[in-house]
Protein backbone atom coordinates (compact mmCIF):
# COMPACT_ATOMS: atom_id res chain seq x y z
CA UNK A 1 0.00 0.00 0.00
CA UNK A 2 1.56 3.24 -1.08
CA UNK A 3 1.72 5.68 1.83
CA UNK A 4 -0.33 8.79 1.29
CA UNK A 5 -2.14 7.40 -1.73
CA UNK A 6 -4.70 5.27 0.07
CA UNK A 7 -6.95 7.43 2.21
CA UNK A 8 -9.83 6.62 4.53
CA UNK A 9 -12.15 7.83 1.74
CA UNK A 10 -10.68 5.51 -0.91
CA UNK A 11 -13.01 3.05 -2.57
CA UNK A 12 -11.37 -0.37 -2.70
CA UNK A 13 -11.74 -2.84 -5.57
CA UNK A 14 -10.69 -6.47 -5.30
CA UNK A 15 -10.12 -8.02 -8.71
CA UNK A 16 -10.23 -11.81 -8.73
CA UNK A 17 -8.90 -13.53 -11.81
CA UNK A 18 -10.10 -17.12 -11.57
CA UNK A 19 -9.78 -20.08 -13.91
CA UNK A 20 -12.95 -20.98 -15.81
CA UNK A 21 -11.59 -24.05 -17.64
CA UNK A 22 -13.81 -27.12 -17.45
CA UNK A 23 -12.72 -29.58 -14.80
CA UNK A 24 -11.76 -32.25 -14.07
CA UNK A 25 -9.72 -33.34 -17.08
CA UNK A 26 -6.62 -35.47 -17.52
CA UNK A 27 -4.42 -32.45 -16.74
CA UNK A 28 -6.70 -30.23 -14.60
CA UNK A 29 -7.68 -31.24 -11.10
CA UNK A 30 -10.10 -29.57 -8.73
CA UNK A 31 -13.44 -28.05 -9.57
CA UNK A 32 -14.85 -24.84 -10.97
CA UNK A 33 -16.82 -24.50 -7.72
CA UNK A 34 -13.58 -24.19 -5.75
CA UNK A 35 -12.66 -21.06 -7.76
CA UNK A 36 -16.15 -19.59 -7.44
CA UNK A 37 -16.10 -20.22 -3.67
CA UNK A 38 -12.99 -18.01 -3.34
CA UNK A 39 -14.81 -15.21 -5.19
CA UNK A 40 -17.96 -15.54 -3.06
CA UNK A 41 -16.01 -15.83 0.21
CA UNK A 42 -14.11 -12.64 -0.62
CA UNK A 43 -17.35 -10.81 -1.43
CA UNK A 44 -18.83 -11.85 1.94
CA UNK A 45 -15.70 -10.94 3.95
CA UNK A 46 -15.55 -7.53 2.24
CA UNK A 47 -19.23 -6.91 2.95
CA UNK A 48 -18.59 -7.57 6.65
CA UNK A 49 -15.06 -6.18 7.16
CA UNK A 50 -14.61 -3.38 4.61
CA UNK A 51 -18.09 -1.86 4.36
CA UNK A 52 -16.66 1.54 5.36
CA UNK A 53 -14.45 1.62 2.29
CA UNK A 54 -17.31 1.06 -0.19
CA UNK A 55 -15.55 -2.09 -1.39
CA UNK A 56 -16.32 -3.85 -4.67
CA UNK A 57 -15.26 -7.34 -5.68
CA UNK A 58 -15.14 -8.13 -9.40
CA UNK A 59 -14.41 -11.43 -11.08
CA UNK A 60 -12.37 -11.74 -14.26
CA UNK A 61 -12.42 -7.97 -14.78
CA UNK A 62 -9.76 -5.27 -14.62
CA UNK A 63 -10.52 -2.09 -12.68
CA UNK A 64 -10.10 1.07 -14.76
CA UNK A 65 -11.47 3.67 -12.36
CA UNK A 66 -14.71 5.33 -11.30
CA UNK A 67 -17.06 7.21 -13.60
CA UNK A 68 -18.25 10.72 -12.83
CA UNK A 69 -21.52 9.05 -11.74
CA UNK A 70 -19.46 7.02 -9.19
CA UNK A 71 -19.93 3.74 -11.03
CA UNK A 72 -17.11 1.25 -11.34
CA UNK A 73 -15.42 1.05 -14.73
CA UNK A 74 -13.98 -2.35 -15.68
CA UNK A 75 -13.21 -4.44 -18.72
CA UNK A 76 -13.31 -8.22 -18.99
CA UNK A 77 -10.08 -10.22 -18.89
CA UNK A 78 -9.47 -13.74 -20.16
CA UNK A 79 -8.42 -15.78 -17.11
CA UNK A 80 -5.33 -17.96 -17.21
CA UNK A 81 -5.57 -21.69 -16.58
CA UNK A 82 -5.10 -22.40 -12.87
CA UNK A 83 -5.28 -18.72 -11.96
CA UNK A 84 -6.69 -17.53 -8.68
CA UNK A 85 -5.10 -14.09 -8.52
CA UNK A 86 -6.35 -11.41 -6.14
CA UNK A 87 -5.41 -7.78 -6.72
CA UNK A 88 -6.39 -4.80 -4.58
CA UNK A 89 -6.96 -1.60 -6.58
CA UNK A 90 -8.04 1.95 -5.83
CA UNK A 91 -8.05 5.35 -7.46
CA UNK A 92 -6.35 8.40 -5.96
CA UNK A 93 -7.16 11.58 -7.85
CA UNK A 94 -6.74 10.37 -11.46
CA UNK A 95 -4.14 7.68 -10.73
CA UNK A 96 -5.06 4.01 -10.34
CA UNK A 97 -3.00 1.79 -8.06
CA UNK A 98 -2.83 -2.01 -7.97
CA UNK A 99 -1.29 -4.28 -5.34
CA UNK A 100 -1.13 -8.04 -5.74
CA UNK A 101 -2.63 -9.68 -2.64
CA UNK A 102 -2.25 -13.31 -3.74
CA UNK A 103 -1.10 -15.28 -6.77
CA UNK A 104 -1.96 -18.96 -7.02
CA UNK A 105 0.03 -19.11 -10.28
CA UNK A 106 3.20 -18.02 -8.43
CA UNK A 107 2.62 -19.65 -5.03
CA UNK A 108 0.77 -22.79 -6.22
CA UNK A 109 -1.44 -22.36 -3.14
CA UNK A 110 -5.05 -21.36 -2.66
CA UNK A 111 -5.51 -17.98 -0.99
CA UNK A 112 -6.67 -17.79 2.60
CA UNK A 113 -9.36 -15.15 2.38
CA UNK A 114 -9.55 -14.86 6.17
CA UNK A 115 -5.81 -14.30 6.67
CA UNK A 116 -5.54 -11.93 3.69
CA UNK A 117 -8.45 -9.73 4.78
CA UNK A 118 -7.32 -9.64 8.43
CA UNK A 119 -3.83 -8.50 7.39
CA UNK A 120 -5.26 -5.87 5.07
CA UNK A 121 -7.57 -4.55 7.79
CA UNK A 122 -4.50 -3.66 9.89
CA UNK A 123 -2.86 -1.80 6.97
CA UNK A 124 -5.81 0.36 5.94
CA UNK A 125 -6.32 3.90 7.22
CA UNK A 126 -8.55 3.90 10.29
CA UNK A 127 -12.13 5.07 9.89
CA UNK A 128 -13.42 7.15 12.77
CA UNK A 129 -17.08 7.47 13.66
CA UNK A 130 -18.76 9.60 16.25
CA UNK A 131 -21.37 7.53 18.02
CA UNK A 132 -23.87 9.15 20.33
CA UNK A 133 -26.06 7.24 22.76
CA UNK A 134 -29.05 8.48 24.66
CA UNK A 135 -29.13 6.89 28.07
CA UNK A 136 -32.23 7.34 30.13
CA UNK A 137 -32.31 6.99 33.88
CA UNK A 138 -34.97 4.46 34.88
CA UNK A 139 -34.30 4.90 38.59
CA UNK A 140 -35.75 7.57 40.86
CA UNK A 141 -33.65 10.72 41.06
CA UNK A 142 -31.35 12.46 38.64
CA UNK A 143 -27.87 11.48 37.62
CA UNK A 144 -25.59 14.33 38.71
CA UNK A 145 -23.58 16.05 35.99
CA UNK A 146 -20.08 14.62 35.61
CA UNK A 147 -21.03 11.11 36.70
CA UNK A 148 -19.17 8.45 34.73
CA UNK A 149 -21.44 6.12 32.79
CA UNK A 150 -20.47 2.74 31.44
CA UNK A 151 -22.31 0.88 28.72
CA UNK A 152 -21.66 -2.58 27.33
CA UNK A 153 -22.99 -3.23 23.83
CA UNK A 154 -24.54 -6.69 23.80
CA UNK A 155 -26.90 -6.60 20.84
CA UNK A 156 -26.82 -4.46 17.71
CA UNK A 157 -26.08 -4.49 14.03
CA UNK A 158 -22.33 -4.33 14.36
CA UNK A 159 -20.61 -2.77 11.33
CA UNK A 160 -18.29 -0.85 13.67
CA UNK A 161 -17.20 -4.02 15.50
CA UNK A 162 -18.24 -2.65 18.92
CA UNK A 163 -20.34 -5.64 20.00
CA UNK A 164 -19.14 -6.93 23.35
CA UNK A 165 -16.92 -3.88 23.97
CA UNK A 166 -17.15 -1.63 27.00
CA UNK A 167 -18.03 1.97 26.15
CA UNK A 168 -17.57 4.78 28.65
CA UNK A 169 -18.86 8.31 28.73
CA UNK A 170 -19.79 11.15 31.02
CA UNK A 171 -23.13 12.65 31.93
CA UNK A 172 -23.13 16.24 30.73
CA UNK A 173 -26.66 17.51 31.28
CA UNK A 174 -30.27 16.69 32.10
Amino acid sequence: VKEGKLTAQSKLVFQVEYCTAERPTASLRGSTEQYLKILEDLKERCRIMFWEYNTKVVGNSKFEGWSSAREILTHAVKPRIGACEITLSWQHISNIYHVSMHSKVQSRRWPSIEVMTQELLHLLPVQYHEIRFLLQNTMDGDIPQGVRLSLKVVQALDPLRILGKQIEGFSDAD
